[in-house]
């Protein structure tokens, strides 16, 4: 609660942001107590007696000591003047919190409305992001990062690298991704597509060589005007393939 009470006076001209109801009501209720001591002890409270008469209550020590009861009085105005800007400073940012505008803090001059803006400061934090900020901090040490509410509806921080939910992406902009499908890659016929040591690699390799050996070369396409001939589109045969033409001729001429 004494925590509150010093980071209120912290943030003495600071009406910008929310305050939760914790920071609100331990600032208040601690003004209070030291006001009613102080008020207390340089005879400021008037009480009226059973026979009508109207007089100061004062404590009974100090009763003999009028300069220390004339000190208190001094200290009582000078702490209520200093006070003044602290109070209106987190009754504006509590009122935020309830995303209420500031302006409700001249309610408690009207004796109806009055009621209603106690019922504004005792009820909780509004859920989620406001238009006068993302949350109330939770603590003293809390630090909450300010932004402002974009034409999108959702809460975007100045500094992302510093926001809590950072990870969530919630308060940023998603770049726009595109809808065009894009082209697929146009693959080569090369031979590094098929496996390694696989039957089809090894038969096109084999076919790669006997092409090359034969003196044609695949890669350059040949020009009309020099059309190839028979001969050099054809590689000559191995030796399996012609032992098997001559066992082929021999079987058709002893039929």
């Amino acid at each position: 609660m004494f925590r509150w009470y010093f980071y209120c006076f912290s943030r003495y001209l600071t009406f910008k942001g929310r305050a939760s109801r914790a920071e609100y009501w331990s600032f208040t209720l601690i003004n209070i107590v030291i006001l009613f001591c102080l008020a207390l002890f340089g005879g400021d409270i008037d009480a009226v007696l059973t026979s009508g008469d109207s007089i100061k209550t004062l404590v009974n020590p100090l009763a003999g000591q009028p300069e220390l009861v004339s000190a208190i009085s001094i200290i009582n105005a000078a702490y209520s003047l200093l006070v003044i800007c602290p109070v209106i400073s987190v009754t504006i940012r509590r009122l935020h919190d309830r995303d209420h505008t500031g302006w409700w803090i001249w309610a408690q001059c009207i004796p109806i409305l009055n009621v209603v803006l106690l019922i504004f400061l005792l009820l909780g934090s509004q859920r989620g992001p406001n238009q006068y900020g993302l949350r109330a901090p939770t603590s003293p040490s809390d630090i909450v990062p300010e932004g402002y509410m974009s034409p999108y509806g959702y809460f975007q921080a100045e500094d992302p690298s510093q926001h809590p939910y950072n990870n969530s992406n919630i308060y940023q902009r998603q770049p726009e991704q595109s809808y065009y499908r894009q082209p697929a890659p146009v693959q080569t016929n090369n031979y590094q597509n098929v496996g390694e040591g696989s039957v089809m690699d090894e038969m096109m390799k084999s076919n790669e060589n006997a092409d090359v050996q034969a003196g044609i070369d695949q890669g350059k396409a040949q020009t009309p005007a020099q059309p190839a001939s028979k001969s050099s589109t054809h590689r000559p045969m191995g030796a399996e393939e012609s032992s098997m033409v001559d066992y082929l001729k021999r079987l058709s001429r002893k039929k």
